[in-house]
């Protein structure tokens, strides 16, 4: 059996619980709708997918806490990085409803190249974009809005 350890990072409310229960067609992780962090510690969760074991490294979100939060995340990150030093892939999530990469998006990827070295960091990023299918309906909305308003006005 092949083990893959997987880190999954992103600021809170991204959408990582929901990616792992996704990814593993179950809920092993709890997911809430609120904006503050629904994961408050690190927690690991193991996939079998054939005769492959993942183990998902479930991360709480940075930037929503609060500095003092932050803090201990890092802290926290710092010491699960060491426990799990063979790992090789990370799964840095962004919103895809986010119009840019503005500044505490970018202060998120620093403060992670702090705790990474920068080239590993990169070579090892996977980027996963998520909500897209909410932010495909809010635009089909809009589109559906301005044909009507288009219409409305003809008339």
């Amino acid at each position: 059996m092949n083990k893959h350890i997987t880190l999954v990072l992103g600021k809170t409310g991204v959408g990582k619980s929901s990616l792992i229960n996704g990814i593993s067609q179950k809920i092993l992780c709890q997911v809430t709708n609120s904006t503050t962090s629904g994961t408050k510690e690190f927690e690991e969760k193991n996939v079998l997918i054939g005769d492959d074991l993942y183990q998902f490294l479930d991360t709480p979100g940075l930037l929503a806490a609060g500095d003092g939060e932050d803090t201990k995340y890092k802290n926290e990150l710092k010491k699960a990085v060491s426990e799990y030093p063979e790992f090789k892939c990370i799964l840095l999530l962004f919103s895809f409803q986010d119009d840019r990469l503005d500044g505490p998006i970018v202060q998120m990827c620093q403060n992670y190249m702090k705790i990474f070295p920068a080239k590993y960091f990169w070579e090892h990023v996977f980027i996963v974009y998520t909500k897209s299918f909410t932010s495909n309906q809010k635009q089909k909305k809009k589109k559906k809005l301005k044909i009507e308003e288009a219409y409305l006005s003809e008339i």
